[in-house]
């Protein structure tokens, strides 16, 4: 949640990316 936002969660949340 800092920086890409969408990058850095991807890697911590693969099955929710677009939900977080």
């Amino acid at each position: 949640k800092r920086g890409s936002g969408a990058g850095e969660v991807m890697k911590r949340n693969q099955r929710g990316t677009r939900e977080k």
